[in-house]
């Protein structure tokens, strides 16, 4: 056999002995890509859920610089153009490609300026059933063991409520008075996931307010739930009483229920309904 021959035999034998690693290498690679494909492709639709101040924010905090457009006019000079959202979408998504930013602080930048819940990042099955029984938990607690106090309106019943929760909850996290994308202020919020709405109406106007709320809400926060306070079974007519309350319609109690059958059926959300002595003001 000649030289050629042994140094054919020999590549031969190589090539066979280290196929198979590299096949499985090929594969491994492969398999790298496509689920950093899929991440990416999540990643942009993460970013759809932000609006331009946000990814202006976003920029100026982990990439410390915003994107920059140019066009060049006719005469060969620049001009500087506004980035649109393209721009800084393209911008951030740039950065993670060439590995200079990761997938956990676009994520950990959504949830802390709530623009999306942590629900958006679970298997959507096990995260709609898991919190929504996990929220129904907690509802069942407030059902159980929760007595508030007396009254005089629904800011000190809030108050009662949050102390209640983080007593019972101390490793939770319990918010109240939380800002919405909108501009308007939900009750109480717990873990950025959970929100609970407070009610104590005086008569139908503020439970059919209520339902535009619950709708507004629920666009950033699909896991809402109500809690009603009835005041009526202790209010009185008399205007010399504790608890009068010249407001109040009759039938509340009635109406109370009849709105929460709706919120259930028009938005599948639980409604708590307790009793509560509400002070006058006078």
């Amino acid at each position: 056999m000649g030289w050629f021959s042994r140094k054919a035999k020999k590549a031969l034998e190589a090539y066979y002995k280290n196929t198979p690693e590299d096949a499985e290498q090929a594969e491994k690679e492969k398999a790298a890509k496509e689920e950093r494909g899929r991440l990416r492709f999540d990643l942009e639709k993460l970013l759809d859920k932000y609006d331009m101040n946000d990814l202006n924010n976003f920029c100026s905090k982990y990439l410390g610089e915003a994107p920059v457009s140019r066009e060049i006019l006719k005469d060969g000079t620049e001009r500087e153009l506004k980035p649109n959202r393209h721009t800084f979408v393209n911008f951030i998504l740039e950065y993670y490609d060439k590995g200079q930013l990761r997938a956990e602080q676009i994520k950990d930048f959504s949830l802390k300026h709530r623009i999306v819940t942590p629900s958006f990042f679970a298997n959507e099955t096990e995260s709609k059933v898991g919190n929504e029984n996990e929220l129904n938990d907690i509802l069942d607690v407030i059902d159980e063991k929760f007595k508030p106090e007396i009254i005089i309106d629904e800011k000190e019943l809030q108050g009662q409520l949050a102390v209640f929760l983080k007593a019972v909850y101390p490793d939770r996290k319990i918010e109240r008075e939380v800002t919405t994308k909108g501009g308007d202020k939900i009750d109480i919020l717990i873990d950025d996931t959970y929100v609970l709405e407070l009610k104590v109406p005086s008569g139908k106007d503020k439970l059919r307010a209520l339902s535009a709320q619950i709708e507004e809400y629920m666009e950033e926060f699909p896991l809402l739930a109500v809690v009603i306070a009835d005041s009526s079974k202790f209010a009185s007519d008399q205007d010399d009483s504790e608890f009068y309350d010249p407001d109040l319609e009759k039938g509340l109690t009635k109406k109370i229920i009849e709105y929460a059958d709706k919120y259930k059926v028009k938005y599948g959300i639980k409604t708590l309904i307790f009793s509560v002595k509400k002070r006058s003001k006078k």
